[in-house]
């Protein structure tokens, strides 16, 4: 699913593509030439076969290690930073492939790229598309955030102060 998935956002003329240049220029400020040619840039080598390939080589490296074995997170959160789209089409899409359900707080300065990845992930496959959630709830709600920093994996992007103070808030489990 996600291979179709990724060929479809590589096409050129992607509506995906297409759409979220027009909206994550609106909503991070940057120029429409400059969203589309990122997306040129990372989507070139992004293809189906590239995640398919990506996910073949890690567990070819659990298999080639004795009495180890492949088992997906339970759950996995995302917190995305900034606003270059490739992160938050490819964070979620190889946990995915590898075979957890995600969670995905987005960035507020892009928060289109990963709900129009769940959406084109829907498009080819519904059951498989709610295994990505997209969640929003303000940085300062303490109570959310331990909820969301509950998954048996997680995965932060930001500044060294964000990860510094998500990483005390973590239970070691």
């Amino acid at each position: 699913v996600l291979v179709e998935v990724f060929e479809r956002w590589q096409a050129v003329d992607s509506p995906w593509r297409r759409r979220l240049a027009k909206s994550l220029a609106a909503a991070s400020g940057l120029s429409l030439e400059g969203v589309s040619a990122g997306l040129d840039l990372g989507l070139s080598e992004w293809s189906g076969s590239a995640l398919r390939q990506a996910i073949e080589s890690e567990r070819a490296q659990w298999r080639s290690t004795p009495h180890r074995q492949w088992v997906p997170f339970q759950s996995t959160s995302l917190l995305m930073a900034g606003c270059i789209p490739m992160p938050s089409l490819l964070q979620p899409a190889l946990s995915l492939a590898s075979g957890s359900p995600v969670l995905v707080k987005t960035s507020s300065r892009d928060p289109v790229t990963a709900p129009l990845l769940r959406e084109s992930i829907q498009a080819v496959d519904e059951e498989i598309g709610t295994a990505l959630e997209v969640v929003s709830f303000p940085s300062h709600d303490e109570p959310c955030l331990d909820r969301f920093l509950a998954s048996e994996c997680i995965v932060a992007s930001g500044p060294d102060s964000t990860l510094r103070a998500l990483a005390a808030r973590i239970k070691p489990n």
